[in-house]
């Protein structure tokens, strides 16, 4: 999902790592959007690519809730390019089926659109006779 950024803090932090538990400094990013309010969502050692985050930046990113804490884990480009490619899968499925749901097998096993198959089929072959409403044969019609 796409967030408005409204507060963003970098900050370096000493002591021990709360997730690795390894003696170290680490850096925690927390952040303020639009969408989420006054909670504050953080990372800890986020990417180069988040670090350059200022206020007023769209930004996509997941919000995992661990226990009373939300952080976030930015969306990676594999990420994007595998959810546009599912959303272009899924039209093309759309599409492929409204054609199938379009297409007729005529006698001659030719497929064609229902559309065309209805137009040639109500189309009189120039050689049929043609009645008219009291059902006699037009003599003008008659081929021989």
């Amino acid at each position: 999902m796409k967030y408005k950024l409204t507060k963003v803090y970098l900050t370096k932090k000493g002591d021990i790592h709360p997730k690795t538990q390894k003696v170290a400094g680490y850096d925690k990013m927390s952040v303020q959007t639009e969408q989420t309010g006054a909670d504050w969502i953080g990372m800890f050692d986020p990417p180069q690519e988040v670090r350059v985050w200022q206020v007023g930046n769209e930004v996509e990113f997941e919000i995992v809730e661990e226990g009373n804490f939300k952080n976030f884990k930015p969306v990676t480009e594999v990420q994007r390019l595998a959810k546009k490619v599912a959303e272009i899968e899924k039209s093309w499925e759309m599409k492929f089926a409204e054609l199938k749901a379009d297409l007729v097998l005529e006698v001659t096993g030719k497929f064609q659109t229902k559309k065309d198959f209805d137009k040639m089929t109500s189309t009189p072959h120039p050689l049929e006779t043609k009645v008219d409403d009291t059902g006699a044969v037009n003599p003008d019609d008659i081929p021989f």
